[in-house]
């Protein structure tokens, strides 16, 4: 008997759960509200997220009868999803679930396609670019690059400017250390000559890496917005998947 007391309760707890449960996406550019309820709708912009489920008074769940908040969010700290270890209560997940659900539809992630591995220094549009200059190899930093372009609420700048800062000290490493170890190892005409023509390939190295940098700097911005577009789609399907809610 009491056991089918307690299934009449956690049903009666759920549907009031359902029906009162409020989720807000905090987004880098913005705010916007689900409600979950009816034919309510998820607002989001680029950035990252935060969705918290209030429960009512008598709602059951983990926050004791008084109700409470459960919250899941996307941790920029360590770019994963924090809070799913919290929820405990089937109905607070379910409710969960449905706001990523809404969050899913609003941001259109059904032709949104999962996010791409990194392809370092290309190719693009067809073309395969030079994976650096002489012994600088570029690959690492193109790789990291992509890496920083699909990883949940990075700044295009910000992901630019390290990918410069890379390139820089892949030419230091190529070429000027070499010349700085000759200038203070060795002294004769040879050795200051072939340290000239190091520092000269150090400098072409780096006028290389200005254009791989310039080209992403103006012309990255498509590619930015869809590696963003598939991480937020991304994030959301991983949210799912850690609430049990299935795949969507």
């Amino acid at each position: 008997m009491n056991a089918f007391v307690d299934a009449l309760r956690a049903r009666r707890n759920s549907c009031v759960l359902r029906q009162s449960v409020s989720a807000m996406l905090i987004a880098g550019l913005g705010i916007g509200t689900i409600a979950v309820s009816g034919d309510a709708h998820a607002t989001t912009t680029l950035g990252a997220w935060t969705v918290t489920a209030t429960v009512g008074g008598g709602g059951g769940g983990t926050g004791g009868p008084g109700g409470g908040s459960y919250r899941i969010f996307w941790d920029t700290s360590n770019n994963s999803i924090g809070g799913l270890d919290t929820i405990t209560d089937p109905a607070v997940a379910a409710a969960l679930c449905l706001a990523m659900d809404q969050a899913l539809a609003a941001n259109g992630c059904e032709s949104v396609p999962p996010p791409s591995p990194p392809n370092g220094c290309g190719p693009v549009a067809g073309f395969a670019p030079p994976q650096g200059v002489g012994d600088a190899n570029f690959n690492f930093a193109c790789t990291s690059h992509d890496i920083c372009y699909s990883t949940l609420a990075a700044g295009k700048s910000g992901c630019d400017g390290r990918f410069w800062d890379d390139l820089v000290a892949e030419c230091q490493r190529a070429y000027w250390d070499n010349v700085q170890l000759m200038r203070e190892t060795q002294h004769s005409d040879f050795w200051v000559q072939l340290a000239g023509a190091l520092y000269a390939l150090q400098l072409t190295c780096i006028t290389a890496g200005n254009v791989y940098a310039g080209g992403v700097a103006i012309g990255g911005g498509g590619r930015y917005a869809s590696a963003q577009a598939s991480a937020r789609c991304q994030s959301f399907r991983d949210a799912k998947a850690g609430l049990g809610c299935g795949n969507g």
